[in-house]
């Protein structure tokens, strides 16, 4: 599994595919306002603490995380159905990647949940 943080730029050129992923798989879940955010981030500068990261297998989406404000404005994460009764190690990494790419501080291991 390959997981990739997006740059606003990067997300662009994919967000339609993005959020066709989030409607399909989010099983319902994920609210019409978080769609709304997602789909309205700017594709130039986002905010301190945005971030969307996505993971692929052999090219193919399996998931994509995002937030904004550090999960204070909006949080989110689908996972393809395939994919989540397996690679539950992978799938922690994926949250652990998204969270240590946000930290201004560079303190990995306080997002990490190390002392």
């Amino acid at each position: 599994m390959r997981i990739k943080s997006l740059t606003p730029e990067g997300m662009a050129a994919i967000q339609s595919s993005l959020l066709a992923f989030c409607r399909k798989y989010g099983d319902r879940r994920i609210t019409h306002r978080a769609l709304r955010w997602f789909r309205r981030l700017p594709h130039t500068r986002w905010k301190q603490g945005t971030l969307v990261a996505i993971a692929t297998e052999e090219k193919r989406l399996v998931g994509v995380i995002a937030f904004g404000s550090y999960g204070l404005e909006e949080s989110f994460i689908v996972v393809h159905p395939d994919h989540r009764t397996i690679r539950i190690h992978a799938c922690a990494e994926f949250g652990h990647h998204a969270a240590v790419d946000t930290d201004p501080t560079g303190r990995d291991q306080a997002l990490a949940g190390a002392p």
